[in-house]
């Protein structure tokens, strides 16, 4: 077991320089009524850090496949999370 915050987050690395961030947005009618669902950052060597800030129990992290994971669980039909728009920032977007 090791921290999150201390792999990706503690020093300004350049192995882990981000490569990609993926989030899942709920539209509000303006932009400043958007709110995010979650969201995946994406480091170079293919780690993932995932954060889920309305979990019940605070802010929940996971790794790689976690984001696939809650996308497909907010899509089920008996979920009311209404529809989710993805946004994804590459550093060359």
């Amino acid at each position: 077991m090791s921290s999150y915050g201390r792999l990706f987050l503690d020093e300004d690395v350049s192995s882990f320089a981000l490569t990609r961030i993926r989030c899942l947005v709920s539209d509000g009618r303006r932009p400043s009524e958007e709110l995010v669902k979650c969201i995946e950052f994406e480091f170079e060597h293919s780690s993932h850090l995932f954060a889920d800030p309305r979990n019940f129990f605070g802010i929940r992290l996971a790794g790689s496949g976690a984001y696939d994971d809650w996308k497909a669980y907010s899509q089920r039909p008996d979920m009311p999370f209404g529809s989710l728009r993805e946004a994804v920032w590459t550093p060359d977007s």
